[in-house]
C-alpha cells in the first residue's frame, strides 16, 4: 500500500499540496482528477520518487518498481520504435512480444522507423507501450490518451488492462471518461 500523510509541496512561495493524505491499495486502479495547477503531476513526481516533499511521509514505495507515461513522451526520436521498446524490456523479453505489443496498438509497419516520424498519437501509443514493457509493481499514467481518438483510446486502453494484472495503476487525466476506461475509482484534487 502506498501512503501519503500530511504532504506539502511548494513552488516560488506557492503551495500546491497543503497537508495533503491519501493511499492506494496494492492492486488498486485510481484515477487522479481536477483543475490544472491542483497538484495532479507534482502528486506523482512524489509517489514515483522523482520529486521530494517540503514535509509530510511517503511509505509502501521503498522496494516498488515503478512505470510511468509523462505528459510528454520522453522517446528517443532518432531510435527506432522497436529501439525503444528493447531499451526497457527485461532481458527475457521475446522479440515478438514487443513486435506484438506494436502491432496491437496499431503501429505495425513502424518498428523500424526512427520515433521522429510518428505523429504525435503514435508516439503517445509507443510511450504507453514502452511503460507496459517494463518491469513494474505499479504503473503511473499522466494523461495517457493526449492526442488520441475514440478508437485510438479504446485500443490502448484494452491494452493496458489486458497486461495490468493485479498490479497498481495510477492515472492523472482531466478526462473522466479516461478514467472509465481504465475502470478507475475517480479520486478529485
Amino acid at each position: 500500500m502506498i501512503i501519503l500523510r500530511s504532504i506539502c509541496k511548494s513552488f516560488d512561495g506557492h503551495d500546491v499540496l497543503n497537508n495533503f493524505n491519501i493511499s492506494f491499495d496494492d492492486g488498486s486502479r485510481s484515477a487522479l482528477m481536477g483543475p490544472s495547477g491542483c497538484g495532479k503531476t507534482t502528486l506523482f513526481k512524489i509517489i514515483s520518487g522523482l520529486e521530494k516533499p517540503d514535509s509530510g511521509t511517503l511509505s509502501g514505495t521503498e522496494s516498488m518498481r515503478f512505470s510511468a507515461v509523462f505528459q510528454d513522451d520522453r522517446l528517443c526520436e532518432n531510435m527506432s520504435l522497436y529501439a525503444n521498446m528493447k531499451l526497457v524490456c527485461p532481458k527475457s523479453t521475446k522479440k515478438s512480444e514487443i513486435l506484438n505489443g506494436i502491432q496491437e496498438l496499431g503501429l505495425g509497419g513502424f518498428e523500424n522507423k526512427p520515433v521522429s516520424t510518428l505523429s504525435g498519437g503514435m508516439k503517445r501509443r509507443a510511450s504507453v507501450l514502452r511503460a507496459m514493457l517494463a518491469e513494474f509493481d505499479t504503473l503511473i499514467l499522466d494523461e495517457p490518451f493526449n492526442g488520441l481518438d475514440r478508437e485510438s483510446k479504446a485500443v490502448t486502453s484494452k491494452y493496458i488492462l489486458d497486461r495490468l494484472n493485479s498490479r497498481t495503476l495510477i492515472i492523472i487525466t482531466h478526462n473522466p471518461e479516461d478514467a472509465e476506461l481504465l475502470e478507475c475509482k475517480k479520486i478529485t484534487l
